[in-house]
């Protein structure tokens, strides 16, 4: 079977598991999905008075461009005489699943060529069916779109074409990242550095880039001081209190190393380990890769954060199924016996046997 067609048939299988996991997936996986999201659409449609919602709405510190989503899909919705609550969520879920396999396909065609041929199926197979990727690709969640958006971006460098109207739309989709999730700006800061020393992208694209992010921005300060009725633009609120802190609000401090432990609990063992090593093995062997450089400085920046939460990872979901091939080829270089070929072979039934247990999890 050719890859193109593979690939087709696998995107429709995609799809049919990413509608049945949106049709289950009711509730919200963090609260922030639904307090700080669809509360905020609520109370613009004028269905939750203004004082019932969290001290972020009076800090001003979430973007108001899902909120505004939010508000057109349920006014949508109603015209069609949908009021139903779980309904109204049931569309967020689905938008966000169609925009996740649209960016999906594209990064997967985008670096297909930095993939080795025999491995090209198990990486389209991974890309869909991670066994939390579904689950995480039908959130309506600032860390959800993010990724997304992300993901949108990377893929338009990693194709390497710099046509000026492409520079651009990197810069929006990273734009757009960071309106989601201000601290994805560290992992575009990574992106740009890249592109402007290892990929040598000249300066002129890298002012495309920032051009876009600047309309983005320009966007985002608009429809920010549209919402909570004040000039304010919520990136620069956040990244403000980040610095300053909120003596006001306390939250949980953890020690750096808690994100790998948490990695290789919460991604199972088995695959959470892999990710583990595959890094190690990407940071010694290709140190200069784009996957790096997005990877680690967001990792690190992250684990000497006091706070943290596993969801404050989720943008980089979408780059691990990249990361395990691109680990793989340096494990198969290192130890290429006919000792580690059977253990190989073994540890990866053992993989694939876990995550479709995961899988029938998140999807049901």
């Amino acid at each position: 079977m050719s890859l193109p067609i593979f690939h087709r048939l696998v995107l429709l299988a995609a799809v049919v598991v990413h509608l049945v996991t949106a049709w289950l997936s009711t509730g919200y996986q963090s609260a922030d999905e639904h307090f700080q999201i669809i509360a905020f659409a609520q109370t613009k449609l004028g269905e939750l008075p203004v004082e019932h919602l969290p001290w972020e709405y009076d800090a001003g510190i979430r973007s108001s461009l899902q909120p505004w989503i939010a508000v057109q899909v349920f006014q949508a919705a109603e015209i069609v005489g949908n009021t139903d609550p779980f309904s109204r969520t049931l569309l967020l879920r689905l938008l966000t699943a169609a925009l996740a396999l649209i960016a999906a396909r594209g990064f997967i065609r985008a670096t297909l060529d930095h993939v080795p041929i025999d491995l090209r199926k198990p990486f389209i197979l991974l890309s869909y069916f991670l066994w939390f990727l579904p689950f995480l690709h039908v959130r309506f969640s600032s860390e959800s779109w993010a990724g997304i958006f992300l993901l949108f971006g990377l893929a338009s460098v990693f194709k390497e074409v710099r046509r000026p109207r492409d520079m651009l739309w990197v810069g929006i989709a990273f734009g757009i990242a960071v309106l989601c999730r201000p601290p994805v700006g560290l992992i575009v800061i990574s992106a740009l550095l890249w592109m402007g020393v290892v990929g040598k992208v000249k300066w002129i694209g890298i002012l495309l880039v920032l051009g876009g992010s600047a309309v983005v921005a320009i966007a985002g300060f608009a429809a920010d001081s549209a919402f909570y009725g004040r000039s304010l633009f919520s990136v620069w609120e956040y990244v403000r209190m980040g610095f300053m802190g909120d003596p006001d609000h306390r939250f949980d401090e953890l020690p750096w190393y808690y994100y790998a432990p948490w990695i290789v609990k919460y991604a199972i063992p088995p695959i959470g380990a892999c990710l583990l090593l595959a890094l190690v093995l990407l940071i010694w062997k290709r140190p200069k890769h784009l996957l790096v450089w997005c990877i680690v400085p967001f990792f690190v920046a992250h684990a000497f954060i006091p706070h943290k939460e596993l969801r404050f990872l989720f943008p980089l979901t979408d780059l691990t199924p990249l990361l395990l091939v691109l680990g793989f080829v340096e494990w198969r270089m290192l130890f290429n016996g006919d000792k580690w070929h059977t253990i190989g072979k073994l540890a990866l039934g053992i993989l694939i046997f876990t995550n479709l247990l995961g899988l029938s999890v998140v999807l049901t």
